[in-house]
């Protein structure tokens, strides 16, 4: 396979979930210093050793995407300890495990959905986004496909507005 990512360091975020470790292998077989994240350092430690002995470069690290103070004191520990991140990969969401119709959900478990998929997404970017902007890099985010919906939807409801 072509190291394509030769140099590159890559923040993966929910690294132990159901695609994480997928990803963080994926990056690390391609050359990336991978930064394998999650909520419990247990288990991102895990996903680290496994792909770490695939022969990739990965380190992990703490990070819950709903704590805007973790977020900040993660990107600072990778910056610190690999390097500044090039590549952010959002992965870290949550699913409600219910069969009840959306409409009979609880506000709370609505609001925990909304922090993890959506504000986790906005904090990480926005924080990469500091980073782009002071190293003037060519960074890249890999944004999850319900914060590209969040988005559009918000553009379409203020064209109606309008």
């Amino acid at each position: 396979m072509e190291k394509r990512l030769i140099g590159k360091v890559a923040l993966v975020t929910g690294s132990s979930g159901v695609i994480g470790p997928a990803i963080v292998r994926r990056l690390a077989a391609e050359g990336a210093v991978v930064a394998a994240t999650d909520r419990s350092l247990k288990t991102a430690r895990a996903v680290a050793d496994e792909a770490a002995a695939s022969g990739g470069e990965v380190r992990a690290f703490a990070l819950d995407v709903t704590d805007a103070a973790q977020v900040d004191s993660a990107f600072a520990a990778v910056e610190a300890g690999l390097g500044p991140v090039d590549i952010l990969v959002n992965n870290a969401g949550f699913v409600r495990k219910s069969s009840d119709p959306f409409q009979l959900v609880e506000e709370e478990l609505w609001s925990r959905i909304l922090d993890v998929n959506l504000g986790g997404v906005i904090r990480c970017c926005r924080r990469q986004n500091t980073i782009c902007r002071g190293a003037r890099t060519d960074a890249r985010a890999i944004r999850s496909a319900c914060a590209r919906a969040a988005w559009s939807s918000r553009r379409r409801a203020s064209r109606i507005r309008s």
